[in-house]
């Protein structure tokens, strides 16, 4: 028999020992409860928030997180589940019931229900998923959530290496551990940089470089208008710099070709410049999407052109 509760939450245990060889399903009584358990086993809270107003948020629960399909998925995993409905109409009673349940749940940065939100075994926030990143298809779903779950465990795991590492005195693996922290699609952790920094102050690894990139809209942004107030020449030769600079990917390196080429664009006489760079953008990554900016603005603005042909 299904079981009908108020918020879900699903809490995913790695066994860090390697004792459990198989996936097993454990349920917490609340949100509070989850928290509980994960700090127990020393592992991260996966929390499904869901609404009782329309029929997809209760698929969500029982044909994804009631079905024993997604605890294979997590393979070595563990995975504690508790379920909590946000509620959209209900009597006093059941909002009594559910406000008890949900204590100490917070919705900060949840924008639509259903919501997958992840937490570290210390109960920090790691990141959320919904909307898009929850597809309305159960098989698709199940596979998005599955696939949150086990980032979310190997958080938990490189973050229990890192502080062995650290206990240890073992500066290189703690470094390295880090670093694979701070590049995966969740929050980071407020001293990592901090700690990046320490470990390695000339940055010989480059991880810092990497892990401080400018997001592109950022940079676009900064480079458009400080190009517009006349501050070009300064722009090229930081850009140029950042070019010269081995730490960055080359997804990293292709958008900053393509700061570079819209830097070039607004200032008179660049032309040529500008489709060079747009082309080297999309020459060295080309099927990411800074390679495919690239492709884009040269093939509008240059391709048929007499600059092509030079």
């Amino acid at each position: 028999m299904k079981r009908t509760i108020q918020i879900l939450v699903f809490a995913t245990i790695f066994n860090l020992a390697g004792a459990i060889s198989h996936a097993q399903v454990i349920y917490g009584d609340s949100f509070s409860d989850g928290l509980e358990k994960a700090k127990n086993y020393k592992t991260v809270l996966v929390v499904l928030a869901h609404g009782n107003w329309n029929r997809w948020n209760e698929r969500l629960y029982e044909d994804v997180f009631e079905d024993k399909s997604m605890s294979q998925m997590l393979n070595k995993g563990r995975a504690v589940l508790t379920d909590v409905r946000v509620l959209q109409s209900a009597t006093d009673e059941q909002k009594n019931k559910n406000k008890s349940r949900n204590e100490g749940f917070k919705a900060k940065g949840v924008h639509t229900y259903p919501a997958v939100i992840g937490y570290s075994s210390e109960g920090k926030l790691l990141g959320i998923r919904q909307g898009v990143d929850l597809p309305k298809d159960i098989e698709q779903a199940r596979k998005s959530i599955a696939q949150f779950a086990k980032l979310c465990l190997e958080y938990e795991s490189l973050k229990d290496e890192s502080e062995k590492a650290k206990s240890a005195g073992d500066k290189d693996t703690e470094l390295a551990a880090l670093a694979k922290i701070g590049e995966m699609p969740l929050n980071r952790p407020d001293n990592l940089l901090k700690r990046i920094k320490q470990l390695d102050p000339t940055d010989s690894k480059g991880h810092y470089a990497r892990l401080t990139f400018p997001h592109w809209q950022k940079l676009f942004s900064d480079v458009t208008s400080r190009t517009q107030k006349g501050e070009g020449a300064a722009v090229e030769n930081e850009l140029k710099k950042m070019l010269r600079t081995d730490a960055y990917t080359k997804v990293q390196r292709a958008f900053v070709h393509v700061a570079l080429g819209n830097c070039y664009r607004r200032q008179e006489g660049k032309d040529k410049q500008a489709a060079s760079s747009f082309k080297e953008a999309w020459g060295i990554a080309p099927e990411t999407f800074p390679g495919q900016i690239g492709k884009r603005c040269y093939e509008a603005w240059y391709k048929s052109t007499d600059i092509a042909s030079q």
